[in-house]
């Protein structure tokens, strides 16, 4: 099927899409008339619910704006070289170029219209790029993804095709605003019917948008770009999780696109996207209701496209900021990295981290020390002394964590004090390694790892000695102490919320009951908000409702809500015990207790469970019933 024809067809069935709407709740309204009585103004009813629910989706979907962007803005003033590169890529893609660029944080670039009228009417555009992408991709290789972008909205694409990216997202968003329920089964039914027609006409679209990426960029630009862009959301997800908390944890504001280019480039990260890249070629699923077309048949359709003349820039993509050694920062600061604290650089930042890190492992072992009996300050003369007598199992037991042996836990904390130790007398600090975990080094910068002193000795007692004479070599006095820090050891006095039943009924009063991780909280729920949940049932919108308010409930906190009129505190030290049990279809929460008449909560039709509540409190009665 011709991709025009595709585009066409996708129109015709979202031009249907109201007259679908008035068709079938009419539909039923008629057929309620005509089969009269009793049975029929049921059926009337229903008809008129369904048209009542998606009559307010499809109105709400027709009125609705989409949000602006949230970010930095690129104005042309600022950022003169961007505007100019990407009205040269919209008059080359044969579109109108955006009204508004933004930054995002997100590893992507997109075009957004504010259209109404089922996308039928055009409105201000916005152009979005990615952070990420500034430091992952080229400058050819960024103007091949914009390229790529605007091309969906010109060269070779009617206007008619571009009314179908517009359409998918309007009844996705309608589709959305409905719970489950044969109103929802409708409407997705059809939502269903026209995706599977629009995918079509998209997936061929973005092969049309891929050739601007051709001829903008050349072949192995736009070859690379698509490469790139399929390996930067893990590569940029595994920066964060390893490096950018790092940042958090000291309070320093770092340089985060430098430090992301220089782990990009770094051998061993390019040896893994690169495997990365081949594992997406061969395990991307494909399917008809897919956007895109698999990364293997795009790269394949690049490498067969005439490909013309260009320049190939070779320059990360930032220098197409004005004055990016100033402005990423500023940018960096605005998106991403608020109120961090003084700006580090990835040196000092690895060097504050990684002590901070070694002196809590220390902290705990000079805290099981005491605790199990083995010393009275905990310094690390009196460990090697229980490690002489045996007693690692002893050692580990206040501080044991899950999946890893009694000897690995008294190793990898002996080690902390021994790593501790050393940076503080100055002889030993964390060293920044983009292509893996942080390094320990000595002075003169000798790699150290500690754990091939202390394991040893823990796993063997021995070997004790030899660790005695080797941490004597290193200048750790028997006496050294690092105590846990107060805010570690602190218990937090507000309990932690593990999640809620909403809408049980106690008796004939409607109630939540708030999980926390040492108590129940009961909280009066009014009648009103029971009558609200009914009525935006009726248009498919009492799930959303819901979650509004409790999510607004929760935001209160555990002292508000305790102090709330009708709240009631009960502590799981005096629950006896419980289950979910259910009698003629209506299922119950029991809660038993030492003392005192067991509760029973009924669930109703209108009960969620948000978070953990359920998994939690069965957890908690299985293991009262266990002992």
């Amino acid at each position: 099927m011709h991709a025009a024809f595709r585009a066409g067809l996708s129109v015709t069935l979202l031009l249907a899409f109201p007259f679908v709407v008035v068709g079938v709740g009419a539909g039923g309204v008629a057929a309620g008339a005509a089969v009269g009585g009793r049975p029929g103004a049921q059926i009337a009813l229903l008809g008129l619910g369904v048209l009542i629910a998606l009559g307010f989706a499809l109105v709400s979907a027709l009125s609705t704006r989409l949000t602006a962007p949230s970010g930095p803005k690129l104005t042309r003033r600022d950022q003169p070289e961007l505007w100019r590169t990407v009205e040269d890529l919209a008059e080359l893609a044969g579109t109108r170029p955006p009204d508004e660029i933004t930054l995002v944080g997100e590893v992507n670039a997109a075009v957004r219209e504010d259209s109404r009228l089922l996308g039928l009417r055009s409105g201000r555009r916005h152009l979005l790029i990615g952070l990420p992408l500034l430091a992952g991709l080229t400058v050819a290789e960024l103007r091949a993804v914009l390229a790529h972008e605007l091309g969906h909205y010109g060269r070779g694409h009617t206007r008619l095709a571009a009314v179908t990216y517009r359409g998918a997202e309007t009844l996705a968003r309608t589709v959305d605003r409905l719970d489950r329920g044969p109103v929802r089964w409708v409407l997705d039914g059809y939502a269903r019917l026209y995706a599977l027609v629009a995918k079509a006409a998209n997936r061929a679209q973005e092969l049309q948008a891929d050739q601007v990426m051709v001829a903008t960029a050349g072949r192995e630009a736009a070859a690379n770009a698509l490469r790139a862009v399929s390996t930067l959301g893990p590569a940029w997800a595994a920066f964060n999780r390893r490096y950018a908390r790092l940042a958090i944890e000291t309070d320093r504001t770092p340089d985060l696109l430098l430090g992301f280019h220089a782990f990009l480039v770094h051998p061993a990260q390019r040896d893994w996207l690169g495997e990365l890249v081949e594992q997406v070629l061969d395990n991307e699923p494909e399917s008809a209701f897919d956007s895109h077309p698999s990364l293997r048949r795009r790269l394949a359709a690049i490498a067969s496209a005439e490909e013309e003349a260009y320049d190939s820039d070779a320059r990360p993509a930032w220098a197409l900021l004005s004055e990016p050694r100033s402005t990423v920062p500023t940018l960096e600061s605005a998106l991403i990295a608020r109120d961090l604290g003084p700006r580090a650089s990835w040196t000092d930042i690895v060097r504050l981290a990684g002590a901070a890190d070694a002196r809590h492992g220390a902290g705990l072992l000079a805290k099981a020390v005491v605790d199990s009996g083995q010393g009275r300050t905990g310094a690390i003369g009196e460990v090697v002394q229980a490690l002489r007598r045996g007693r690692v199992e002893e050692l580990a037991e206040p501080v044991r964590w899950p999946g890893a042996t009694d000897e690995e836990v008294v190793s990898e904390l002996l080690a902390d004090v021994v790593v501790t130790a050393l940076i503080e007398s100055g002889r030993a600090y964390h060293d920044l390694d983009w292509g893996g975990p942080w390094q320990v080094r000595l002075a003169d910068g000798r790699r150290f790892d500690a754990t091939r002193l202390t394991g040893p000795a823990v796993a063997d007692r021995n070997l004790v000695d030899a660790l005695g004479r080797n941490l004597q070599a290193l200048g750790v006095p028997p006496q050294f102490v690092c105590p846990l820090d107060p805010e570690d050891e602190a218990e937090d006095a507000e309990p932690a919320l593990v999640g809620v039943f909403s809408s049980l009924q106690l008796g004939r009063a409607p109630k939540d009951l708030l999980v926390y991780a040492s108590g129940l909280l009961v909280l009066p729920l009014s009648r009103w908000v029971w009558f609200k949940r009914g009525f935006a049932g009726l248009i498919g919108g009492s799930e959303r409702m819901e979650r509004k308010r409790i999510a607004l409930l929760t935001e209160r906190g555990y002292p508000a809500l305790c102090e709330a009129r009708g709240a009631d505190w009960i502590s799981l030290d005096e629950v006896s015990g419980g289950s979910f049990s259910t009698k003629r279809t209506v299922g119950y929460l029991n809660i038993e207790f030492a003392q005192g008449a067991p509760l029973k909560f009924a669930i109703t039709n209108f009960t969620e469970d948000y978070g953990d509540a359920h998994a939690g409190l069965r957890a908690f009665f299985q293991a009262k019933a266990a002992v």
